[in-house]
């Protein structure tokens, strides 16, 4: 038998580890009493031999085999690691727990915002209309003056192109006769250039007349009254006028000029004006 030399258990012969403690068992073992307990029979046999070599290593490999599918037991596992995996687990599911809570608390409590939004007003829309053609222009200011009671016998007075209704300083009476003579060209911005006193007939340019009537950049004459009021208008080229006039028993005042073009901003040029009277009806008395 062997004994074990740390809880002194006794062991089998064959044993390699103490079935006690698992402590390593000396290779020597004792004789003692007990190994006549052993019927004959079991004991090893004699060796052996194979071709005139004893067989010794049977036992020896019967010994090796026994010890090593000999399993030590083992202690039993301790179960303090679980119950520290189970609790790390659920304090990390706690803590994910009560952040998410908290993040839903947060976003519940109404948030003070400190920063004043200032509400513009929408931009109206601006619309744009083309200009129209003016029918009754009124460039010539209310020019209030003292009603002629003699007329101007020999007057002069020039016309730019790039003007409205120009007031001359040509005095004319009721039923004056008189005559007129033009001078010079106008370019007329965008339509043509070199016209003269008679304007463009072409249908073309309508759109740039004050008065359909009259062709574009025709020279136009009337006579201003001093309460603002004016006569009849008439082209100063028009054809059949050769150029003499005679007022209406009510005209009387100073005689203004336009070029009918509605949009003279950009004509060049200019017109000279002569006037001549030629007779004027001597009044009763």
């Amino acid at each position: 038998m062997k004994k074990c030399q740390k809880c002194f258990s006794e062991n089998d012969n064959l044993m390699s580890f103490c079935w006690e403690c698992g402590t390593p068992l000396p290779s020597s073992y004792e004789t003692t009493a007990k190994t006549e307990e052993f019927p004959a029979q079991s004991l090893p046999s004699a060796p052996t031999v194979y071709g005139g070599k004893p067989e010794t290593e049977t036992v020896v490999n019967q010994r090796v085999g026994f010890t090593s599918n000999f399993q030590q037991p083992q202690p039993p596992k301790s179960k303090k690691g679980i119950f520290l995996l189970i609790g790390g687990i659920a304090a990390v599911l706690f803590l994910g727990l009560a952040a998410l809570a908290g993040i839903v608390v947060i976003s519940l409590i109404p948030t003070q915002n400190n920063n004043v939004t200032v509400k513009t007003s929408p931009t109206p829309w601006t619309i744009v209309k083309p200009p129209t053609p003016q029918l009754t222009p009124t460039a010539t200011p209310q020019v209030s003056f003292t009603p002629p009671t003699e007329p101007t016998k020999k007057g002069s007075f020039t016309i730019y192109a790039n003007q409205g209704w120009q007031l001359s300083n040509i005095d004319v009476v009721p039923l004056e006769e008189f005559r007129t003579t033009v001078q010079g060209k106008i370019d007329i911005s965008g339509i043509r250039t070199g016209v003269s006193s008679s304007g463009v007939s072409d249908a073309k340019t309508k759109v740039r007349r004050i008065y359909p009537e009259f062709p574009t950049g025709a020279l136009l004459m009337r006579t201003r009254y001093a309460d603002g009021k004016y006569s009849n208008i008439v082209a100063v080229s028009g054809s059949g006028t050769n150029g003499n006039w005679k007022n209406y028993p009510d005209e009387r005042g100073k005689i203004e000029f336009c070029i009918n073009d509605n949009a003279p901003e950009n004509n060049g040029g200019q017109f000279t004006v002569n006037v001549i009277m030629t007779r004027v009806p001597k009044t009763k008395k």
